[in-house]
């Protein structure tokens, strides 16, 4: 009787563990959609067959947080019945993404952005966009000012007047006067004027 009912557990178990596997599907992403209710992943895992066969899955997001994972990403998928499929994520392979997170760490990254938004581990929120692309802040109307680059100018501009000598005399007073205009025109013109502190790097509206 003990020996039934044992075989009865491993048969029992065997058909779960099956039944398991069924459901959950290792298979590669094929075409998405901006919603992510037309996507489609390849039939099998590793499936390099330039046209392999796909099925139509329904990718599932938490509230707040919407991505597109590009094409050929390992993914899990959730089969339901014979014909439901969900979209459930990839598994992290470091193709794209960091690949240096510190424990606790969290980043918002996309295909061509592998660091967008970084809450660090010290507690800074670190802000990128792509080499040569810009970090907008509500709109792109004005660019973010460099005000290192201006303040260490302006101290340097205010340091050369302040320290020229006291006029003592009505010869000293007008080459004083000539010398600032000099350096006032020219800090409008070589600085300000040639935009010299705008950020090509960050915007805002």
């Amino acid at each position: 009787m003990n020996v039934g009912i044992s075989g009865l557990r491993r048969e029992l178990r065997n058909y779960v563990d099956a039944a398991l596997a069924r459901m959950f599907v290792w298979t590669l992403t094929a075409n998405t959609s901006a919603l992510g209710n037309e996507d489609h992943v390849a039939q099998g895992d590793n499936d390099d067959n330039p046209t392999p066969g796909q099925r139509p899955v329904r990718r599932v997001e938490p509230f707040g947080m919407r991505s597109r994972p590009p094409a050929k990403q390992r993914s899990l998928s959730l089969r339901l019945g014979s014909s439901t499929v969900l979209y459930l994520g990839i598994a992290s392979d470091g193709g794209y993404g960091p690949k240096d997170l510190a424990d606790g760490e969290v980043v918002l990254y996309s295909k061509n952005v592998p660091q967008g938004v970084r809450l660090m581990d010290n507690g800074d929120v670190a802000l990128a966009s792509k080499a040569g692309q810009v970090v907008s802040v509500n709109g792109t109307t004005y660019a973010m000012p460099k005000w290192d680059d201006y303040s260490t100018d302006l101290d340097t501009l205010i340091g050369a007047v302040a320290g020229m000598p006291v006029a003592v005399n009505l010869f000293d007073a007008i080459t004083n006067m000539n010398t600032i205009r000099a350096a006032f025109t020219a800090f409008q013109t070589a600085k300000l004027a040639a935009l010299d502190y705008k950020s090509t790097k960050a915007k805002n509206g």
